[in-house]
C-alpha cells in the first residue's frame, strides 16, 4: 500500500461524476504507517474510495488547518453528502470544530468514530503531569462537541461505547485486516515468535520476554522478534540486550510481508485490566491476515474474536501461561496451521477492510436517508 502525504485534501472521482462525495476526515498524518491509528485510517480510506467518491483530509493538528480552510472557502462542501471523522485521542483543533459546525449548520450528516478512552483510567495511565491534565481536559471537551455534532457515533467495541454518556445513535466499526494478503505457509523449522507494538507495561511485552525465557529452555532454537519504535523502547531494549534469542526491529505496515515470512506464532500479551478488556488491537487482525496462529491473553473483546474465529489460543496474562500457549503451538504444528488458516479465512470472509468500508457505507446510507 502506498503511504499518503501527511497533510492534504485529496479528491477521488469528483470530476467524473455528479454523485456527492463522502468527506473522510482523519485526525492523524498518514506519512508513516507505524502505529494503529494511521494504519486503520489508510486502509479504511483506500477501500472506501474504491466504492464511492471520496474527499480525504488528514494530517497533524497544525498541518490540517489549511486544508480544512481551503475546503470551507472553495465551495467543495457543496459536493459532500456526509462527513466521516476518525477522531484522535488528543484534542480537536478550533479548525476541526469549525468544519463540523459548518457541516452541522448545512445539515450535512456527520458520523464520528471514537477510538479510545484511556483518559478515563488514571490508575492505569498516569494523568498527573500538568501538560497531560490540560490535554486530558481538552480531549473531554472535544468529546462533548463530537456528541453534539454527530448524527451517529461509532466505536471499535461495545465496551468502549459504554465508557461514554450520550443519547446519540451508535454502532460498531471494529478494526479489520487485509484480505488481499496471501496466507503464509508455516515453516515449523523456524520457531519465531512475533510481537508488534509498544513495550509499555500494559501491553505486556515484558511478560512475553519472560515467557520466552521459559520457551527457549525447552525449545533451544526458538527466537523472539519484537517490532517496536526504537526511540520509545530504548530502556526496554537495553534491559534485554544480552538475550541471544531476542531481536528488536522497527517497521511500518508496509514491512509486514517481509517481517511475517519466517514467523510461526504471533502474540498479543496484554495485561488484563478494565481498559484492555474492551480494547481491540489492530495488530490482532493483521496477524490473522497472514494466516499466523495467535496467542492472546484473556482480555474480553480480543479473546472473544480469537475464540469465535478459532484462530489461536487464549491464555492467562502470566509469563508461564503465555509460554505454555507458545509451546503448545510449537509442539502441535498441525494445530498451528489449522488455527492460522482459520484466522486468514475469518479476515477474508468477514473482517477485511473492504467489509468495514461496506459497513460504513451502509451506516452512512441509513443516516443520509433519515436526513431527507
Amino acid at each position: 500500500m502506498k503511504e499518503i502525504d501527511a497533510n492534504l485534501v485529496k479528491t477521488d472521482h469528483l470530476e467524473a461524476t455528479e454523485e456527492k462525495a463522502v468527506l473522510f476526515f482523519g485526525m492523524y498524518p498518514l506519512d508513516r504507517l507505524d502505529y494503529a491509528c494511521p494504519v486503520r485510517i489508510s486502509n479504511l480510506y483506500q477501500n472506501l474510495r474504491s466504492m464511492t467518491p471520496t474527499i480525504l483530509i488528514t494530517g497533524t493538528r497544525g498541518g490540517r488547518r489549511w486544508p480544512i480552510l481551503r475546503l470551507l472557502f472553495t465551495g467543495q462542501l457543496g459536493k459532500v453528502r456526509c462527513v466521516y471523522v476518525e477522531s484522535a485521542t488528543s484534542t480537536a483543533t478550533e479548525t476541526d470544530l469549525l468544519l463540523l459546525l459548518v457541516c452541522k449548520l448545512l445539515r450535512i450528516p456527520i458520523v464520528i468514530y471514537i477510538r479510545d478512552a484511556y483518559q478515563f483510567f488514571p490508575d492505569i495511565y498516569d494523568r498527573s503531569p500538568l501538560r497531560v491534565r490540560i490535554l486530558d481536559w481538552l480531549w473531554r471537551r472535544s468529546i462533548q462537541f463530537y456528541i453534539l455534532f454527530a448524527g451517529i457515533l461509532l466505536f471499535p467495541s461495545e465496551g468502549l461505547a459504554q465508557q461514554f454518556k450520550f443519547s446519540n445513535r451508535h454502532d460498531l466499526l471494529p478494526p479489520a485486516g487485509s484480505a488481499s494478503v496471501l496466507s503464509e505457509t508455516l515453516d515449523v523449522s523456524k520457531k519465531v515468535v512475533l510481537y508488534v507494538g509498544p513495550t509499555i507495561s500494559t501491553e505486556g511485552a515484558d511478560l512475553l520476554v519472560e515467557a520466552m525465557k521459559l520457551v527457549t529452555a525447552k525449545h533451544h532454537g526458538a527466537k523472539c522478534l519484537i517490532v517496536t519504535n526504537e526511540g520509545e523502547s530504548q530502556d526496554f531494549r537495553a534491559r534485554w540486550k544480552g538475550s541471544p534469542w531476542l531481536t528488536f526491529t522497527s517497521g511500518t505496515f508496509n514491512d509486514l510481508s517481509n517481517i511475517m515470512r519466517d514467523v510461526y506464532v504471533t502474540v498479543v500479551p496484554r495485561r488484563r485490566d478494565a481498559y484492555n478488556d474492551f480494547a481491540l488491537p489492530v495488530k490482532l487482525f493483521d496477524y490473522m491476515s497472514f494466516g499466523k496462529p495467535v496467542v492472546v491473553t484473556n482480555c474480553g473483546e480480543m479473546a472473544k474474536v480469537v475464540r469465535d474465529s478459532k484462530s489461536g489460543l487464549v491464555v492467562d496474562d502470566t509469563a508461564e501461561d503465555i509460554a505454555r500457549g507458545i509451546m503448545e503451538l510449537f509442539d502441535n504444528p498441525d494445530l498451528a496451521k489449522e488455527l492460522g488458516a482459520n484466522g486468514h479465512k475469518t479476515i477474508r470472509d468477514e473482517h477485511s477492510w473492504k467489509h468495514r468500508a461496506e459497513e460504513l457505507l451502509s451506516i452512512i446510507g441509513g443516516l443520509t436517508a433519515n436526513c431527507h
